[in-house]
């Protein structure tokens, strides 16, 4: 579920998509004590802004990598074989901090929280 969000916001069809914004009314709707629920929002929030420095490390850093090593006539395949290594690791830092957030949120529900949110978004996504 948290991965395949990931996916989607990195994947190009991210744009607004938050991690805040998705899980809010699931969060709301399965934890009924207020200050926890804020608590686990924060954490979401969070999350964004990591997936957002990321998302900047990308354009930034990433994509000009990519741009001139296409560019180059002279490129290896031991070059784009590097830049993959490279952005796996980079990836691997998404990937971490998306599942940190399960593990925190994990943390601040309890389990019958965490199955009713679990449940309702399942129910959300068999709708569509």
């Amino acid at each position: 579920m948290i991965i395949g969000l990931v996916l989607l916001l990195f994947g190009g069809g991210g744009g607004e998509l938050s991690f805040a914004d998705v899980f809010s009314p699931f969060v709301k709707d399965a934890v009924t004590n207020e200050e926890r629920a804020d608590q686990i929002l924060d954490v979401y929030k969070q999350t964004d802004e990591d997936i957002e420095t990321f998302r900047k490390d990308f354009e930034d850093n990433w994509s000009g990598q990519i741009k001139a090593l296409l560019s180059n006539y002279d490129a290896t395949k031991d070059d784009f074989f590097r830049l993959r290594r490279e952005m796996d690791e980079w990836r691997n830092g998404i990937l971490k901090t998306t599942l940190d957030t399960r593990f925190k949120v994990v943390e601040l529900m309890t389990e019958d929280e965490w199955k009713a949110m679990v449940d309702a978004m399942d129910a959300k996504a068999d709708e569509k």
